[in-house]
């Protein structure tokens, strides 16, 4: 049996301290049959002599050289190419596992899409991401809806990530569906890409590897600052609303995308919030935002959703912080975080305490400490957590 053929596409841009380690990763791919397709989008730096240079020692090397355009253009440069019956996309500046391809292919059985999990490389540490949903292999009409139903990615919700770069694809769909996408966007074009391709798909898998390496690095386009972030997210929006508009699963699939560029909306307001040397997203929505202005607050909890709390609090400056507490301060102290002991409560002004606790059944034992120490219990206060947008995903009954 004749193992399938595939392309795999690598747009690149002044990536020159990275790009040996990306293409070579490739290069020693188990998984022998395969083309290397890459773009070098006018690149200023010595990028372009480096995949030059490569592509003398492996015949399996393409390398083609363009006038700056943007990574859409230069990935549809790449398709075009393309002459294997599935495809794959590998960013300039990561790089993957030798057998990423190999254990992928292992698992395609017919499947139009394949998802993998991916590594990434933040701040010196190693951090496994899963892609994954509620079922791992979606094959029926019936299955493929509810999977359509439940696509993008959202925090705290199984979905499909916006991303190319760990996913198998079959060339001819990307083909079909690729050049629809906006060459001028700027943000999240993976995700413009991957939302369009998943509605002509008719199999997706997930598969439980992690082939894929993404280095998190500073000055990277993934990490620069973006002051065309709202004409870019619009772009963003109108590049996947026609088609979501013409799907029978219209009204499901619009609000997806509405609810997925609210929250980037809001993640992308909130990147800069800054929890001792960490930049933080806020993923917990403060509940007490308006309602609470000119109080005097003791925060109390400061794990993941007492420090989202806390960075609240400190940005829009609606409450006085009189205190920020904690059971297990001195971990937190020990980290740069400003936290006292539980006994702050018994020196300091305050009009209530904000339980910045996720669990209520916690929550109430909490509630009930603090009242025996003399804490009004009207003054505690106590709110549901709630992410930046919240669905109930069960799994589909087939």
């Amino acid at each position: 049996m004749e193992m399938p053929y595939i392309s795999v596409i690598v747009p690149v841009f002044n990536v020159e301290a990275y790009v040996e380690t990306c293409i070579r990763s490739i290069m020693e791919q188990t998984y022998r049959n395969l083309e290397i397709i890459i773009v070098d989008d006018g690149s200023t730096d010595n990028t372009g002599n480096i995949c030059k240079s490569l592509a003398q020692e492996d015949d399996r090397i393409i390398v083609i050289s363009q006038k700056n355009g943007g990574v859409v253009r230069a990935r549809n440069t790449g398709i075009e190419k393309a002459s294997g019956k599935y495809m794959g996309f590998v960013d300039g500046d990561d790089w993957i596992e030798k057998d990423m391809y190999e254990q992928m292919v292992k698992g395609i059985s017919g499947g139009d899409l394949l998802c993998a999990g991916y590594v990434r490389h933040l701040n010196g540490k190693l951090i496994k991401c899963r892609e994954k949903h509620v079922k791992v292999s979606f094959d029926s009409l019936e299955e493929m809806g509810f999977l359509w139903k439940n696509m993008m990615a959202n925090i705290g919700t199984p979905a499909i990530m916006p991303y190319m770069t760990n996913k198998l694809l079959v060339t001819d769909i990307v083909r079909n569906v690729y050049q629809n996408v906006n060459e001028h966007i700027r943000f999240d074009e993976d995700g413009a890409f991957i939302y369009l391709y998943i509605l002509e798909c008719r199999s997706v898998r997930f598969l439980d590897i992690f082939g894929y390496h993404y280095v998190d690095r500073k000055g990277s386009a993934r990490n620069m600052e973006d002051r065309y972030f709202f004409e870019n997210i619009q772009n963003f929006y109108l590049s996947l609303y026609p088609a979501f508009e013409k799907h029978y699963l219209r009204d499901a699939l619009i609000s997806q995308l509405q609810r997925y560029v609210i929250a980037m909306l809001y993640l992308h307001l909130n990147a800069k919030l800054c929890l001792g040397d960490e930049a933080r997203l806020l993923h917990y929505i403060y509940p007490y935002y308006g309602r609470l202005r000119g109080s005097r607050v003791v925060l109390y909890g400061a794990g993941k959703v007492g420090q989202d709390y806390y960075l609240h609090i400190k940005r829009y400056r609606e409450n006085t912080l009189a205190g920020w507490v904690d059971k297990s301060y001195e971990k937190y102290q020990a980290v740069g975080l400003p936290v006292q002991p539980v006994k702050l409560l018994e020196t300091v002004e305050y009009d209530y305490v904000i339980l910045g606790i996720k669990d209520e059944e916690v929550a109430a034992e909490i509630r009930d400490e603090l009242e025996a120490m003399g804490v009004e219990g009207e003054r505690i206060l106590w709110n549901r957590t709630r992410r930046i947008w919240e669905q109930d995903l069960k799994s589909p009954d087939i």
